[in-house]
């Protein structure tokens, strides 16, 4: 268990032990389903720096790079790479590389000024069905929801994005 557990601290405890105190979870930090509450907590708290040291030493990449993901939205867009970086060598880093990229295109078609031509028809149309639905909120751009809602892949997201387009009128 003692890979679980990960690096001892320079006060004698492990990662893992370390964000339990920090957050305020207890319980046994071998369960992963522990592990998932703690990791939630640490998100809900903001310990993310901690948060980060902790999961590179989860042998669980799957539920780790849940973690990772939900981090990707907290972090600054500059701090994502350190973030994607992380997981590198992990099956499924590739996963949270394309969430960091979606997030950053998130990011992109929510500003109401600059970049106006950088996202045209055929990029909305390659998007995930994730993105596609956070894509379709009214404080996304005009062009994109009027895509979005002609052209996105799914019913629940045109309805979304058509939605979106009248409460802005």
């Amino acid at each position: 268990m003692a890979q679980v557990l990960g690096a001892v601290s320079s006060a004698g405890e492990s990662g893992l032990t370390a964000l339990a105190h920090a957050v305020g979870v207890s319980g046994d930090l071998r369960d992963e389903h522990v592990r998932w509450e703690l990791y939630q907590e640490a998100l809900r708290r903001g310990a993310l720096e901690l948060l980060l040291a902790t999961v590179v030493e989860d042998p669980d990449h799957t539920m780790a790079a849940g973690a990772v993901v939900a981090a990707l939205e907290q972090v600054l867009p500059g701090e994502r790479e350190r973030w994607v970086t992380a997981t590198a060598g992990w099956s499924t880093a590739d996963f949270v590389a394309r969430r960091a990229d979606e997030l950053a295109v998130l990011e992109l078609v929510s500003r109401t000024v600059g970049d106006e031509g950088l996202v045209g028809d055929e990029d909305v149309g390659g998007w995930s069905d994730w993105l596609q639905r956070r894509a379709s909120v009214p404080a996304t751009r005009s062009a994109v929801l009027e895509t979005l809602a002609a052209n996105g892949r799914t019913r629940r997201i045109r309805l979304q994005a058509a939605e979106a387009l009248a409460r802005r009128e």
